[in-house]
């Protein structure tokens, strides 16, 4: 049985071992992919700057970014949290227990990314609060790789979307998309949304 459990140090640099901090990790896995920031700045659409900054663990990158950087550097999201993530099996399971998910603050919203030590599921759940009040503050419309179910926990979300008119989502509402297509959550009102977040990978990443 996989169980929660918090990430543990693994060493460092010196050791040839994959070490703890999540921004660290990311500069790991790049380095020994011999990728420069650079190149993995063009193959993700992330700026160098952010890059720099989210491996001197400074800022933290949304889901989507997370999905494009495990999709270029060839692992599963859960390698960058864990540095002995549990390969999703037949008669496995997962619990994570509130407020012991693994956490990250974004330009548009902050996130929790549930049961993360499990890794090569179909299926990436977050608990996402969303600080971006309009979609200038959300840094314009975004895609990643997969599919994505949101079910609004609290408060009012607008979805933007570049096939479809904004969709305004009360308290208790869902929707299905194709995560291919541009689009971003803006809260409605004073309060920041809370959205469950399910991401299906298509790449089983």
């Amino acid at each position: 049985m996989v169980t929660n459990k918090k990430m543990q140090a693994v060493g460092d640099n010196s050791s040839g071992l994959m070490p703890q901090g999540f921004g660290q990790r990311i500069a790991w896995l790049r380095r020994k992919r011999a990728i420069t920031l650079k190149t993995l700045s063009e193959k993700t659409g992330i700026s160098e700057a952010t890059l720099s900054r989210v491996e001197n663990q400074q800022v933290s990158p949304n889901a989507d970014k997370l999905v494009k950087l495990a999709e270029i550097l060839e692992v599963d999201i859960s390698d960058f949290f864990h540095s002995d993530p549990v390969e999703m099996a037949t008669g496995l399971r997962t619990v994570t227990r509130k407020g012991e998910g693994e956490t990250g603050i974004s330009q548009r919203y902050s996130y929790e990314i549930l049961c993360a030590e499990l890794s090569r599921k179909a299926m990436i759940p977050s608990i996402d609060l969303i600080s971006a009040h309009s979609l200038q503050e959300t840094g314009g419309l975004q895609s990643h790789a997969g599919e994505e179910f949101i079910y609004v926990l609290s408060g009012t979300v607008e979805v933007h979307t570049e096939f479809y008119q904004p969709t305004r989502l009360d308290t208790g509402d869902s929707m299905y998309l194709d995560s291919k297509m541009l689009h971003a959550y803006v809260s409605i009102g004073d309060n920041d949304a809370k959205l469950l977040v399910v991401t299906a990978s298509t790449n089983g990443i």
